[in-house]
């Protein structure tokens, strides 16, 4: 035979049992939310407070594909800085005064990825240290 007091603790352990799961669970989520969910518009967000390994490698991952995406910048303006240079090409005029922006927009870019790069071996650094 329980007593009503018995019954009590017996519910608000349930409930204390199952609030720290769900809190244990958010912790978790939360984190493996992190590593799907690294945009431009939340980035700097993300950085400011990650903390676990996870969290790194999310955000080194992020920024692993913005340098990915600046080289293929770097291709395609050097593909466009080389048309239209050959002698009897159509339009070389056109092409030859693009090419000092293509050039310009080569630089930026190569440098652009290189800072990208080394923000991914920031956060795969920070990410080892995390995991210890």
């Amino acid at each position: 035979m329980t007593t009503r007091v018995q019954q009590t603790h017996g519910t608000i352990a349930r409930i204390i049992g199952t609030v720290g799961f769900a809190l244990l669970v958010g912790m978790f989520w939360s984190s493996a939310a992190i590593a799907e969910t690294v945009t431009d518009a939340n980035v700097a967000e993300l950085t400011a407070k990650a903390e676990t390994a996870a969290d790194h490698e999310a955000i080194a991952a992020y920024y692993r594909a913005e340098a990915k995406e600046a080289l293929e910048q770097v291709k395609f303006h050097e593909a466009m800085a080389k048309r239209g240079t050959g002698p009897s090409a159509p339009g070389k005029q056109a092409f030859n005064a693009m090419k000092p922006h293509c050039e310009n927009l080569i630089r930026a870019y190569q440098a652009a990825a290189e800072n990208y790069e080394a923000l991914a071996k920031l956060h795969d650094q920070l990410a080892k240290e995390a995991g210890k």
